[in-house]
């Protein structure tokens, strides 16, 4: 509808502007082909799924048609043109194969009936997609349930199931439960709506607008949930002459009053009809949808086609079967919140964290909250009494209502959603050191092993052997990235040493051009100007503005788009360390639910942090004390009896951002002895900033740092 658009004129040209909603979006006629152009170039950007989206334009043989007007379809979108007799059977033919090449012969017959005989022009759209799903649905032969059609008629199904974190809404206002499935990569997903009473699907559908749908996802929310799934496979076939003059386009249609002169000069041309067909069939491991678009003008007479994605029901409890008219699934979830309780948990301890590491003006930071609070939750499952309560706090597993029985088992689900496939790199291992003859619970260590898939060895540990072999265990894990973990000699009593190592390496998924990298200014502690390599790019990127922490944000994607770094730039150069003292994880929920994705140019400093940390300090202050004391520390459920006591928390951790991507790593070890020891929006990054790089389908934040200086 927009290839014709574009060669509509006058009151043609003003009913088709508001059919089409350019007016509301505030596009204006000039405005509507060059941002076509982008639109599809952004379209077609690389992504883990399959997305093909092509145009044409198929003209009678002697037929003459401006110049201009070829130029703009090919220009903008990237429109096939051809010449063809488009009464014979030949060119019905040709049109149904170009189709059908298109859409990979889901579409294989666009046109079942012959062209009108006075046919002059027909334009094509046609669009594929395949994705697979980012959480697998399993189905076999046997996997059955009810479907209710059209909400009273009880069928059994082919049905799939899956379980993992998934967007969920409940809304009111619509009666419906809504569920977003993401494809691999996380660039596309389905939104499927489900009205709550069997028989309302058509009712939701009369009331569902552009406006409504936006609101219904800003409500998502990520949840662990049990789904399951119809199979099914749709086909639909539309003349939409009728529905489009409803919605004011009637005058295009209207041999008396269509004006197409900007595709001939003269007003010769009306629409005769527009055909459309769509298919699409989900399946346990893949989802395939095609929407085909045709448009075929002739002598006061085009055909035109415009294709329309469409959303899905979905209910996310665990309770009655629900059925939606419109595009009918049934879908049951049992909400299980533990995997998302750890997430909160570690962030929320992250962010406390943050606030506790010593800074200042001249000195960058860095370090991995998921580290520390992986390492620290190995320690934990092994305490008891108060020290259990202190840590339970501390790591902030309280505030979101785990409870100690359900920490190791949480844990175990959530590392395994961490390792889900993924474009970016991202590794995860955990250790526990013992040294030789001294004696830990089996069941303390197969719980390290069950749930945190720990690596278990015996070593002397007082000597440089035992200190050598865990630093080359760090090094190896982080891709040789933190080479020395451990630079000082063990306690001489030392017993345990736990140890988490986290290793992310990301492209990002539109890379900065080292062409494009040049010396800018930086403000060292937004006062001293220095010159530093700087990339620049133009992004579509999330973005936000934030009067309560007077900041912008960034979120720039990795290839995949299910990692981001996640930059929050205060305004006033000086302003980073208030910045960082304000950011708690709820604030940053908030800033992440402010961001809307449009084109940014950003220039970003090329940088690489180290930081290392003695955490004992810190972790006393967000209330371990007692895991730290000799006379109150309890470890009972690692030995049986209160022998040991931490003694400190050594952290390391690695980040390097240039023009490629990311690379970063983290390393933290709880160290252990005995208790007789004596021991298109501008977003410069040239002041002191935080950032954040983080899963966006765990919600887990990997790395966190503030850049002060250069």
């Amino acid at each position: 509808m927009a290839m014709a658009y574009v060669g509509a004129r006058n009151e043609t040209q003003r009913d088709l502007h508001e059919t089409m909603r350019y007016e509301s979006a505030g596009l204006t006629p000039d405005d509507v082909h060059s941002v076509y152009a982008r639109h599809t170039r952004l379209l077609r950007a690389p992504s883990n799924s399959t997305i093909r989206v092509a145009n044409a334009a198929v003209v009678q043989n002697g037929y003459s048609v401006n110049e201009q007007y070829l130029a703009v379809l090919t220009r903008s979108f990237k429109a096939e043109i051809s010449f063809a007799s488009l009464s014979g059977e030949g060119s019905l033919n040709d049109i149904n194969n170009w189709v059908s090449n298109k859409t990979e012969g889901k579409i294989k017959k666009l046109l079942s009936e012959p062209l009108p005989l006075d046919a002059k022009l027909v334009l094509l759209s046609a669009i594929y997609f395949k994705g697979l799903w980012m959480i697998p649905l399993l189905a076999t032969k046997r996997s059955k349930a009810q479907f209710f059609n059209a909400g009273t008629q009880r069928v059994e199904v082919g049905t799939m199931y899956a379980r993992g974190l998934l967007a969920h809404a409940e809304d009111n206002e619509t009666n419906s439960d809504v569920i977003d499935l993401p494809y691999a990569g996380n660039g596309y997903s389905m939104t499927i709506v489900l009205p709550r009473q069997r028989t309302g699907a058509d009712a939701l559908r009369q009331s569902l607008t552009w406006p409504v749908f936006q609101r219904l996802r800003s409500k998502l929310e990520i949840k662990l949930v049990f789904m399951a799934l119809p199979k099914f496979k749709l086909e639909g076939e539309y003349k939409l002459k009728r529905p489009l003059s409803d919605l004011g386009a009637s005058k295009a249609f209207d041999e008396s009053q269509a004006d197409f002169s900007g595709i001939t000069g003269s007003r010769d041309l009306a629409i005769y009809d527009v055909v459309h067909k769509a298919v699409v069939e989900p399946s346990g491991s893949t989802r395939r949808a095609v929407l085909d678009e045709r448009t075929n003008l002739q002598a006061r007479c085009p055909c035109f086609h415009r294709p329309r994605l469409f959303s899905s029901g979905g209910r996310l409890q665990c309770k009655t079967m629900k059925s939606a008219i419109w595009l009918a699934w049934l879908l049951a979830l049992c909400v299980a919140q533990e995997e998302h309780k750890v997430t909160d948990a570690n962030n929320q301890f992250g962010f406390r964290l943050l606030h506790k590491i010593p800074v200042s003006s001249e000195v960058n930071l860095f370090f991995s909250p998921y580290s520390v609070s992986t390492a620290m939750a190995m320690a934990y499952v092994g305490s008891r009494g108060e020290t259990q309560h202190d840590l339970h706090q501390a790591l902030s597993y309280s505030t979101t209502g785990l409870t100690p029985d359900h920490v190791p088992s949480a844990h175990a689900q959530h590392t395994h959603l961490l390792r889900a496939p993924s474009n970016s790199t991202v590794r995860v291992a955990n250790a526990a050191v013992v040294q030789n003859e001294y004696s830990v619970l089996r069941e303390y260590l197969d719980l390290l092993s069950q749930s945190f898939g720990a690596e278990v060895n015996r070593a002397g540990l007082n000597d440089e052997l035992s200190l050598n072999s865990i630093n080359d265990w760090v090094k190896n894990k982080t891709e040789g990235k933190i080479e020395k973990l451990l630079s000082q000699p063990l306690p001489p009593n030392s017993k345990l040493v736990l140890l988490n190592a986290i290793y992310f390496k990301g492209l990002w998924s539109t890379p900065f051009e080292p062409a494009a990298t040049s010396k800018a200014p930086f403000f060292n502690a937004g006062a001293h100007s220095v010159e530093v390599d700087t990339m620049h790019a133009q992004l579509q990127a999330g973005y936000a503005e934030d009067e309560e922490t007077n900041s912008d944000v960034v979120d720039i994607p990795y290839a995949g788009l299910d990692y981001s770094m996640t930059i929050v730039l205060p305004k006033q150069r000086t302003g980073a360390e208030a910045l960082r003292r304000s950011l708690t994880w709820p604030v940053f929920q908030r800033l992440l639910s402010k961001l809307s994705n449009t084109v940014v140019d950003v220039a970003l400093p090329k940088f690489k942090l180290e930081g290392e940390y003695l955490l004992k300090a810190p972790l006393s202050e967000l209330g371990a004390s007692k895991a730290f004391d000799e006379e109150h520390a309890d470890f009972s459920g690692i030995t049986g009896n209160r022998d040991l006591v931490i003694y400190d928390v050594v952290h390391k951790a690695v980040v390097e951002v240039n023009e490629e991507g990311s690379e970063a790593a983290g390393a933290t070890g709880v160290i252990f002895y005995t208790k007789s020891a004596i021991v298109g929006v501008p977003f410069v990054v040239d002041h002191p900033f935080l950032f954040f790089i983080r899963n966006r389908q765990t919600g887990d934040v990997l790395f966190a740092g503030q850049v002060n200086h250069f």
